[in-house]
């Protein structure tokens, strides 16, 4: 996992299986970076109180309609 920023918003890129995602770097619980977490398939684990979402569609899984924003990736010339 990789934190960056784009156009001022902290965006957390991971890699999957080839695939790189992207989606908002904070916990909506309580605003902790999630790159600190752990990266399980596709589930990103927050440090700070264990909330996970899915890579893909930036739900969490606990609570439907809980969901962070996300980035549509792209490697091209070996660049993201």
């Amino acid at each position: 996992m990789l934190p960056v920023r784009l156009k001022g918003k902290p965006i957390l890129l991971a890699r999957v299986g080839g695939q790189v995602y992207g989606l908002s770097n904070f916990c909506p619980h309580m605003g902790c970076q999630l790159q600190g977490g752990i990266l399980v398939g596709y589930l990103v684990m927050c440090p700070c109180h264990g909330w996970k979402f899915d890579v893909r569609s930036g739900e969490y899984q606990e609570i439907p309609g809980v969901k962070l924003e996300t980035y549509q990736c792209k490697i091209e010339n070996g660049k993201i």
